[in-house]
């Protein structure tokens, strides 16, 4: 298993390697701390290896470390990073599970976890940018401070029901020599609208993933996905609009028993559209999830 993390400040090969020690669990002597072109030097039969090499910008070292996969000890990527952060006494990155080159956590002393956004530039000697922190970090008390929508597009969530209508619009084409094994175009649109749609449903259920907040933009958009849905019906026919119809069912009731009528006032309030143009739209305008997870005017 390699940790990948990178510091903000000064390295302290010592103290790096009192913390793999510690957290790993094993001996100094079984901890290699060298630089990336120390070759002569190495402990090449240490149990935990750590290479490290500068970088340039925002950030100033760069620390790969390996631990066998079967080692009994491996700690999560976040306990890692907290414990260098306490140790060096400086804010310390590590790359985020979304699959966004720029999605960083940020572990500092005192506890303090948060998501980063980290730029590396394509010339050699401008290095990382941090480009934004979810909440200040006194290490850093010029780095913006602003939310990190992006990785909540990045973060895929279940989606049992339109997974199902999706094996059985294949199994039917599979079986279906006439249709020479090819989905209708409608079919794709049921498909991946109805998916989106209980996406946010399922988001509403789980405490929206991954960060525990959705914006209002992208709540408006799934409205409008679900909009769209009442177009994609009539693109069906057969066997296939009937279960698109109870699939569809499916996900508007939960939709509705995880959202309370509201008339659109949060909607409203949030986006600046009039209540009575929301008025005139389909019942999910309608109604709102409780709390709402976009953050409110002023907070």
């Amino acid at each position: 298993m390699t940790y990948n993390v990178l510091l903000t400040s000064m390295l302290s090969r010592d103290r790096v390697a009192a913390v793999l020690a510690e957290l790993f669990r094993q001996p100094l002597d079984e901890v290699d701390v060298a630089g990336a072109d120390d070759y002569d030097h190495r402990n090449w039969d240490a149990t935990v290896s750590c290479t490290y090499e500068p970088v340039h910008g925002d950030v100033s070292w760069a620390l790969d470390i390996y631990v066998p996969d079967g080692h009994p000890d491996r700690p999560a990527e976040a306990e890692l990073a907290a414990a260098l952060a306490e140790a060096l006494g400086q804010p310390v990155l590590f790359p985020a599970a979304e699959q966004l080159p720029s999605a960083y956590w940020l572990a500092a002393p005192h506890g303090l976890l948060t998501r980063a956004r980290l730029y590396e530039s394509d010339e050699e000697e401008a290095g990382f940018t941090i480009d934004a922190v979810g909440r200040a970090v006194p290490g850093l008390p010029n780095v913006p401070v602003e939310p990190q929508s992006e990785v909540i597009r990045e973060h895929r969530v279940a989606t049992p029901v339109s997974d199902a209508f999706s094996a059985w619009v294949a199994e039917r084409r599979t079986g279906n020599a006439a249709s020479g094994g090819e989905q209708t175009e409608g079919e794709w649109y049921a498909r991946t609208r109805l998916g989106a749609w209980e996406s946010l449903v399922t988001r509403m259920s789980t405490g929206w993933p991954p960060d525990g907040w959705y914006p209002v933009a992208f709540y408006q958009e799934d409205l409008a996905l679900r909009d769209d849905l009442t177009q994609t019906a009539t693109q069906l026919d057969g066997e296939s609009a009937v279960r698109f119809a109870e699939a569809l069912a499916l996900v508007d009731d939960a939709f509705r028993v995880r959202t309370v009528e509201d008339r659109g006032t949060a909607l409203a309030e949030a986006t600046g559209l009039p209540r009575l143009e929301l008025a005139l739209r389909g019942w999910w305008w309608q109604r709102r999830p409780e709390p709402v997870p976009w953050p409110r005017p002023g907070e």
